[in-house]
């Protein structure tokens, strides 16, 4: 999985801890704000993320990610979907998907209409291995080539 990361706050910074085992995910970039620039190097270095971006069209545009991990305020959260999928990329969106279930509605429409994939980064135990689960993105991950 090559995976561009829109956000870098604290949950970021968390997730990527786990990256490290994750042996076929490369990480091809971080999009963050002019003001997350410090963090974002800091993270690049530490997890060798391959490119920085400030602005997530570009990022969107130019990076060879099939993959987009969304951790970015909530109410950001069908925005930055939406031009994901759009983009051909498959989507990892933290929790909540979006604020209003119409919202989401649309995403899975548009995710199914790609043959994309939509998951929430939620783990749970009774999870199932679908296409709109992290359990199931990662079981794709660690599977089958993006």
């Amino acid at each position: 999985m090559k995976l561009l990361i829109a956000g870098a706050g604290f949950i970021v910074q968390d997730w990527l801890q786990i990256t490290k085992d994750l042996s076929k995910v490369e990480l091809t970039g971080i999009a963050g704000t002019e003001n997350d620039l410090t963090t974002m190097k800091e993270l690049a270095k530490q997890y060798n993320i391959q490119n920085i971006y400030t602005d997530y069209a570009t990022a969107l545009r130019e990076t060879n990610a099939d993959t987009v991990y969304v951790a970015v305020p909530n109410f950001l959260h069908y925005s930055f979907v939406e031009q994901a999928l759009l983009a051909n990329k498959n989507v990892i969106c933290e929790k909540p998907f979006t604020v209003k279930y119409d919202e989401f509605k649309k995403l899975k429409q548009l995710a199914l209409e790609k043959d994309l994939i939509l998951a929430e980064a939620i783990t749970n135990q009774y999870s199932t291995y679908d296409r709109f689960t992290l359990p199931g993105l990662l079981y794709f991950a660690a599977n089958f080539s993006c």
